[in-house]
C-alpha cells in the first residue's frame, strides 16, 4: 500500500467510500478474482506506464492480487523509474514505470519532477520504451500533466531527423497531440498486438470545485462522504477535449492494425467526489498556518483512496442511474476492467490459434527489429533516480505503540495541483512495499531549543562558532578512556582518540543526494538546520584513520558479498555504508531490493552485494519480523541460529551487532529451550543480561561449528550509546539530545545508560573464539560515540506513531536519542571497517 492513498491509515474515519461497487446498466461487471487473474498472467509481464494516477491504479492491482501469493513467493524491487512486483509462484510480474508525458521530458525523474517550465522531446520515446517494450500487457495513461489550458510548454524536436534539435513553444494540448503521435507511431512499428494486450486509461477527474455539485465555491472533496447522484455529472475541471484526442488516436491505430483498448473510467469516476484522500494521506512538505487553519486548501482531490485489507462491511445501496452499489475502493474497478479484457483476450487468442493451427509463440525478437524506425536520433542519457526505503524502525527503547495514524493537525506537505501530487512512490515496502509506515515531520518551530543550556563539561574556547569557515585551527575533544594510554604504543588502537572539527573534508558524502538514504536518519531532510554534527572526524591518538575511498573499497570487495546482521543500529551503519559507496557507481549498475528481513544493495559492475539482515537478538525470537516486532514480552529460542544464518552464512564479510534490544535491566524475557516437535520444550524466565550471555554463547558455538577455518572476515560492532539524560553532561535533568549541537567535551565520558557489561561479554566471547581458530574483529565504537550527544536525530526524522498534543508541546519527550543522523557518527564506524578490510 502506498501512503499517499492509504486514507484509513492516515485517519479517515468515514469508510463508506470503500463500500460502493460499480453496476453497468446492461450487464454485470465480473467480480475480481485474484487467483484467476494470476493464472491468466502466469509467465507474463504486465506494466503500467504513466503518471501517479496510473501508479494509483498499479497499487490497487498489487493489493488485489498479493494476498493470493505466499510471502516467500512475492517480492518488490525498484530500479530507477521502474517498480516491479513479482509473484514468483506464477512467474508473473506486475510493474509500474514512471513516464507522465509518455515521451521524454524534464519531468521524467521519479521524484524530482517539479519544474517551472515543462519541456518534452516530442519524437523521443525509445529511452522509455526499452523498459516496457517486452511486456505482454501494457496499461498506459497520460492526462493529469497536460490539463493546464493556460500553460505553455517547450518542445525540443528534430524536424529533419538529423539530430538537429530545436525548441518551440506550444500549448499543452498541442504538446499532448505530439506525444500521442510519437506514442502511436512507436506502437505501430514495434508491437504485435496479436500477442500483446494494450490498454489506455481515460482521464481521471478531480473534484476541486464544490460549486460543480452544489456546494460552496470554496469547498472541494474535503469532508465529502457520498457520491454525486446527478446522472451524467461532469466536473468543470475535466478536459474532455484531451479524452477525445486519445479516442481519435486509438481509432487511427486500429485502422493501422494496432489494437488498443480504451478503459473508459471517466464517467464512473466523475460521481465519486467522496473517494479522494483529501487530507488523509502522507504529505511531503511543511504546511503554513493558513493551510492548517483551512484543510480544504491542501486537500488532495486528484488521487483516490484505496481500502485496507479487512472483512467486508455492510452493503449500501444507491438508486441513481448508472447504479452504484456497494463494494470497496474505486481503483479496484479499473483493475476489474483490465482483468475482464485479459480473460476475453486469452480465450480469443486461443481460439484463433486453434483455428489457424499455429503454435503458441512469443516472437519478441521480431518485434524489436524496427525499433529504430521512429527514434533514430535520441539521447540515451537517463535521469538519475532515487530509491526510498520503507522501513520500520524500533524507537529509542523499542517500545513504540503500533498505532501509526499520523496527526492530521501536523500533516506536512504543500500541494501544487498535479505537480505536488505527482510525488514519490510509496516504498516497498510499496516496497517493503506493503508496510510503509509514516508520520509527520516535526514542525519547524520545534527546530530550536529556547532553553539551550551551556554544558558544564564544555571548554568555551573550543566551541566552533562558524561552521562555514575553513579549518585554521583544529577543534578537538577527548583523548580516550583512562587506562588505555599504553596500549596503542604496540599497535594503533583506532578507538582511542579525539574528535576533530573538520569542515574542509567532512562530511564524506551529501546525505540529501544519497539515493538510498533512510528517512529515520535523514536529519537535514527533516528540518535540522545546524549541520555542524556532520563535520567532525575521529582522530586516533597514535595513528591516522584512513579516509574512506569508495573506489578502493569496492575494488577490495569485488566479487564478494558483505552482510550487516543485527538491529536498527546496524541498519543505520548499513545505510551509511551504502551512501559512502553509491555515489561512485553509475546509475545503471546499482539496485536495491527488499525481501522480508533481507535488504540488498547490489553493484553489478563490481559484482558486489552489500546487504542488511534484520536479526536483533541474533538467535530466533518473537522480534524477528522486520516490521511487526514490538512485543510486550520477548521470547527467544536458545541455540537456534540456522533459520537466520542461512540468509548470511555464504557472505564473505559479516558485520554483527546486538545490544539495543538487551539494554532493559529491569525487564525479564522468556527463553524457549528444545522444541515442541521433539517434545522437550521448556520455557524459563531470565533477565536481559543473562539472555545476552546465552546468545553470545549460542552465536559463538554456531560460528565455531559452521564457520571455522574459513576465509571470511567477521566483525562485531560494540555498543552504541544513547543520550537521554541531560544531567549526565551538565544539562537539566529533563533534557535529552534534543537541541544539542556539540559533542560532550569531558574526557572519558560514559553515559549511565550504557551497559558495558555487554561490551565486556562480547570481548570475552570473541577472545575465546580466537583460541579456537575463529577470528572475529571487534569494532569498538562505544567511547567515540559516547561523546556525540549532538549526533542523534532527536525530532528530525520520520515518526511512526501519532504524536499527542503533549508530545508536540514538548519535543524532548519524543526525541530519538538512540539512532544517528547521516552523514554522521556511523560513517566513522565504517571508516573503522574500511581500515580493517582494505588493510
Amino acid at each position: 500500500m502506498s501512503d499517499e492513498v492509504a486514507c484509513e491509515k492516515y485517519g479517515r474515519k468515514d469508510l463508506m467510500y470503500q463500500n460502493w461497487r460499480w453496476k453497468p446498466n446492461g450487464c454485470d461487471l465480473p467480480r475480481f478474482d485474484g487467483k484467476v487473474f494470476l493464472e491468466k498472467l502466469r509467465n507474463k509481464r504486465m506494466v503500467y506506464v504513466g503518471d501517479s494516477l496510473n501508479r494509483n491504479d498499479w497499487v490497487s492491482m498489487v493489493c488485489m492480487v498479493e494476498s493470493f501469493v505466499p510471502l516467500h513467493q512475492k517480492s518488490l524491487s525498484r530500479n530507477g523509474s521502474l517498480i516491479s512486483f513479482k509473484a514468483k509462484e506464477f512467474n508473473a510480474s506486475i510493474d509500474f514505470y514512471w513516464s507522465p508525458l509518455l515521451v521524454e521530458s524534464n519531468c521524467d525523474h521519479l521524484y524530482n519532477h517539479r519544474v517551472s517550465s515543462r519541456i518534452i522531446r516530442s519524437s523521443s520515446i525509445k529511452p522509455h520504451a526499452k523498459n516496457w517494450m517486452n511486456a505482454d500487457i501494457l496499461v498506459f495513461n497520460s492526462y493529469l500533466w497536460w490539463r493546464k489550458p493556460n500553460m505553455k510548454m517547450q518542445v525540443l524536436y528534430d524536424p529533419f531527423g538529423e539530430d538537429r534539435w530545436t525548441y518551440t513553444e506550444v500549448e499543452m494540448r498541442e504538446g499532448f497531440q505530439l506525444a500521442l503521435d510519437t506514442w502511436s507511431n512507436w506502437l505501430q512499428f514495434n508491437t504485435n498486438t496479436s500477442e500483446k494486450q494494450i490498454f489506455f486509461v481515460s482521464l481521471s477527474p478531480t473534484h476541486a470545485l464544490g460549486e460543480d455539485w452544489g456546494s460552496a465555491s470554496n469547498q472541494n472533496c474535503y469532508k465529502e462522504t457520498e457520491p454525486i447522484t446527478k446522472e451524467g455529472f461532469r466536473g468543470s475541471g475535466s478536459d474532455y477535449r484531451i479524452a477525445k484526442m486519445v479516442e481519435i488516436t486509438i481509432e487511427n491505430l486500429r485502422n493501422r492494425g494496432v489494437k488498443v483498448q480504451i478503459l473508459n473510467i471517466t464517467q464512473l469516476s466523475e460521481y465519486r467526489k467522496d473517494a479522494h484522500p483529501s487530507i488523509y494521506r502522507k504529505f511531503w512538505g511543511n504546511l503554513s498556518d493558513e493551510q492548517i487553519a483551512n484543510p480544504s486548501s491542501y486537500s488532495d482531490c486528484i488521487h483516490w483512496c484505496l481500502p485496507e485489507r479487512k472483512k467486508r462491511k455492510r452493503k449500501r445501496e444507491m438508486t441513481s442511474s448508472p447504479k452504484l452499489a456497494p463494494l470497496f475502493g474505486l481503483r479496484s474497478y479499473f483493475s476489474s476492467f483490465i482483468a475482464f479484457f485479459l480473460v476475453v483476450f486469452s480465450v480469443t487468442l486461443l481460439l484463433n490459434q486453434i483455428q489457424n493451427q499455429i503454435p503458441l509463440t512469443n516472437d519478441k525478437e521480431n518485434h524489436s527489429q524496427n525499433q529504430n524506425s521512429i527514434d533514430q536520433f535520441v539521447d540515451n542519457h537517463h535521469q538519475q533516480q532515487q530509491d526510498i526505503p520503507r522501513l520500520v524502525e524500533e524507537n529509542n527503547e523499542e517500545n513504540r505503540k503500533e498505532n501509526r495514524v499520523p496527526s492530521q493537525d501536523h500533516e506536512i506537505f504543500v500541494r501544487n495541483e498535479e505537480n505536488q501530487n505527482e510525488n514519490r512512490v510509496p516504498s516497498q515496502d510499496h516496497a517493503t512495499l506493503a508496510n510503509n509506515e509514516e508520520s509527520r515531520v516535526p514542525s519547524q518551530d520545534h527546530g530550536t531549543n529556547e532553553d539551550n543550556h551551556v554544558d558544564q563539561n564544555k571548554n568555551p574556547s573550543r566551541l566552533v562558532e562558524n561552521t562555514e569557515t575553513s579549518v585554521t585551527n583544529e577543534q578537538v575533544i577527548s583523548n580516550g578512556g583512562a587506562g588505555d594510554s599504553g596500549e596503542e604504543k604496540a599497535e594503533c588502537n583506532y578507538s582511542i582518540g579525539r574528535w576533530v572539527y573538520d569542515n574542509a573534508s567532512r562530511p564524506l558524502y551529501n546525505g540529501t543526494r544519497c539515493k538510498f538514504m533512510h528517512d529515520e536518519v535523514a536529519c537535514d531532510k527533516y528540518g535540522r538546520k545546524d549541520l555542524m554534527y556532520q563535520k567532525w572526524r575521529w582522530q586516533p591518538n597514535s595513528c591516522d584513520l584512513p579516509r574512506f575511498d569508495a573506489v578502493k573499497f569496492l575494488e577490495k570487495i569485488r566479487g564478494k558479498r558483505m552482510v550487516f546482521v543485527g538491529d536498527s543500529l546496524n541498519r543505520n551503519q548499513w545505510v551509511s555504508m551504502v551512501c559512502l559507496v553509491e555515489s561512485v557507481v553509475a546509475e545503471e549498475h546499482k539496485t536495491r531490493t527488499i525481501n522480508e528481513s533481507l535488504m540488498s544493495f547490489k553493484i553489478q559492475n563490481y559484482n558486489v552485494s552489500i546487504d542488511f539482515y534484520w536479526s536483533p537478538l541474533l538467535v530466533e525470537s518473537n522480534c524477528d519480523d522486520p516490521i511487526i516486532h514490538r512485543v510486550s514480552s520477548r521470547i527467544m529460542r536458545a541455540y537456534r541460529m540456522d533459520k537466520h544464518a542461512k540468509n548470511w552464512m555464504d557472505a564473505d564479510i559479516i558485520v554483527f551487532n546486538s545490544y539495543l534490544w538487551w539494554k532493559k535491566p529491569n525487564m525479564k524475557m522468556k527463553v524457549l529451550y528444545g522444541s515442541f516437535t521433539d517434545g522437550d520444550a521448556v520455557v524459563k524466565d531470565i533477565d536481559m543480561f543473562e539472555g545476552f550471555e546465552l546468545v553470545m554463547k549460542s552465536w559463538s558455538q554456531w560460528l565455531e561449528k559452521n564457520l571455522n577455518n574459513t576465509n571470511k572476515q567477521m566483525f562485531f560492532v560494540s555498543l552504541s550509546p544513547t543520550h537521554v539524560w541531560g544531567q549526565e553532561w551538565g544539562a537539566k535533568p529533563d533534557d535529552t539530545c534534543y537541541g544539542e549541537t556539540e559533542p560532550v567535551y569531558k574526557e572519558g565520558y560514559k553515559s549511565n545508560g550504557s551497559d558495558y557489561r555487554m561490551l565486556h561479554k562480547a570481548e570475552e566471547t570473541i577472545e575465546n573464539l580466537k583460541t579456537k581458530g575463529v577470528n572475529v574483529q571487534i569494532v569498538n565504537i562505544s567511547q567515540l560515540s559516547e561523546y556525540r550527544k549532538d549526533g542523534h536525530p532527536s525530532i528530525y526524522r520520520r515518526q511512526y506513531v501519532k504524536l499527542s498534543s503533549e508530545q508536540i508541546a514538548n519535543p524532548k519527550s519524543y526525541s530519538d536519542c538512540t539512532h544517528w543522523c547521516l552523514p554522521g557518527v556511523p560513517d566513522v564506524w565504517n571508516e573503522f571497517l574500511y581500515a580493517y578490510i582494505v588493510s
